[in-house]
């Protein structure tokens, strides 16, 4: 609830940078208090913490490709997470999709969201399965809850030309198939979260199992 009144009041998208900043670090205070009193719990919390940063960017490329890519990566994840489970290592590779949006226009960032963060994801969930239903039910809802990363990011619009629209307005006309890619803040702030994700899981991992 705390999560979704800062980001009504801080993180809409008429937010100035400030706001829109501290919108973040109060998310990720509550997120990591509630993560770290969630005992070992708290490490699947922490995986849902660093894969809601990743929405500050997102696929700029499109194909039939994109699917067996995201596919592979699920895969990649459950094997690795049974094999040798770490979500630290987890929201540390989710850091890095994060930072792949500082060049956003690349197919190396393409496969960075269409690949590595459905790996990431997978691996950092599957590392730290909770017991706890609160625990497991706030993990897999904060990506959609931490929308402020994503929706309100303060970015660049590249623009594909100006028209003349209704009562002979100038109006920008979107290139097509174009994205909103973050800017250089949104992403640090979105890559600072994850690896304090990383932090808060490395902590919580030490801590005796929640029983509540």
């Amino acid at each position: 609830m705390v999560t979704w009144a800062v980001y009504v009041l801080f993180g809409d998208s008429a937010s100035s940078a400030v706001q829109w900043i501290a919108a973040i670090a109060i998310t990720v205070v509550v997120m990591g208090v509630v993560a770290v009193r969630c005992g070992r719990d708290g490490g699947f919390v922490c995986a849902g913490l660093a894969t809601a940063a990743t929405t500050v960017n997102g696929v700029t490329w499109s194909g039939w490709w994109l699917a067996p890519l995201a596919l592979a990566g699920i895969a990649v994840g459950f094997v690795l997470a049974h094999r040798v489970p770490s979500t630290v290592v987890g929201c540390c590779m989710l850091a890095a999709v994060c930072a792949s949006g500082l060049v956003w226009d690349t197919v190396a960032a393409t496969v960075a969201y269409a690949a590595v963060l459905p790996a990431a994801a997978v691996y950092s969930y599957a590392s730290s399965l909770a017991s706890d239903p609160s625990a497991l039910a706030l993990g897999v809802l904060l990506p959609v809850m931490c929308a402020v990363f994503g929706f309100s990011a303060l970015g660049r619009r590249p623009s594909g030309g100006f028209g003349w629209g209704p009562n002979d307005q100038l109006l920008e006309i979107q290139a097509s198939a174009s994205v909103v890619p973050a800017s250089a803040t949104a992403v640090a702030a979105a890559v600072v979260a994850s690896i304090v994700a990383a932090i808060l899981a490395m902590q919580t991992h030490q801590q005796p199992q929640s029983t509540s």
